[in-house]
């Protein structure tokens, strides 16, 4: 059986769960992986069976979790909540998935009863999956201006296992010569005084990385407004729907 989810720490951070990728150190005991779909190996190779089938062995999965039956060393999550029909009970989801957050988790993701798995990154035209998250809105200072990194040419990259080619690493990469993104400091809110950095969003041109770069220092104490997610612990995560704003 394949596994398809999330890693979580409750008592991490965000950058913490990043950096597991680069370590072969010890795990934290916190840390859990949530598990959102289950497929065969045939399925996974070769994706043909609806998601109402593969969440009956999510269930089992589950079941055998409440009783007791998984190894303890699994530390695995099983996140299978009340199926609704979004056409006839959109209301009752809607209000689950908001009860989910004020409880304190991050969102849902709500699968499409028909639809079949799909690797790699599942967009709304799919209409296969959809991630429900909520941002919050933040206001902060900007304090540096950083150059940004790009793929050098002629660089190999590798294809993996999901026929995506893989990231280059950042050590990997070389100046750009125009604008990479923003170093903030928060201020308000739960991160107040926080340093976080915001790069370029959506609706961003090269004009204007290439201006804000021709004078950097120039930017140094505009005020911007920003959402990210909600539920982060340390620092605001996932910035999007950034203006700028008059000092307050």
């Amino acid at each position: 059986m394949v596994l398809c989810g999330e890693l979580y720490d409750p008592m991490g951070s965000f950058e913490d769960l990043g950096a597991l990728r680069a370590t072969d150190g010890p795990l934290s005991p916190t840390l859990r992986f949530h598990v959102f779909d289950m497929l065969t190996e045939e399925d996974w190779e070769d994706p043909k069976e609806p998601f109402g089938f593969r969440q009956i062995r999510i269930l089992d999965l589950q079941r055998d979790q409440e009783a007791g039956l998984l190894p303890p060393s699994m530390n695995i999550v099983v996140c299978l909540y009340q199926r609704y029909v979004l056409s006839g009970m959109g209301y009752i989801a809607r209000q689950s998935v908001t009860d989910w957050i004020n409880r304190g988790e991050e969102g849902a993701v709500l699968h499409h009863a028909d639809a079949v798995y799909k690797h790699g990154r599942v967009t709304r035209k799919d209409a296969r999956l959809l991630k429900v998250k909520a941002f919050d809105w933040h206001d902060a200072v900007i304090i540096g201006v950083e150059e940004g990194l790009k793929t050098p040419e002629g660089l190999e990259r590798k294809v993996g296992p999901t026929g995506h080619k893989e990231p280059v690493a950042k050590g990997q990469k070389v100046p750009s010569g125009s604008f990479g993104r923003f170093k903030v400091q928060v201020r308000g809110g739960p991160f107040d005084r926080a340093i976080t950095y915001i790069g370029r969003w959506k609706g961003w041109t090269q004009e204007m990385a290439d201006e804000i770069w021709a004078c950097p220092y120039e930017w140094v104490g505009q005020w911007i407004r920003f959402e990210s997610m909600h539920g982060a612990k340390t620092l605001p995560r996932i910035p999007k729907n950034v203006t700028f704003r008059d000092p307050k």
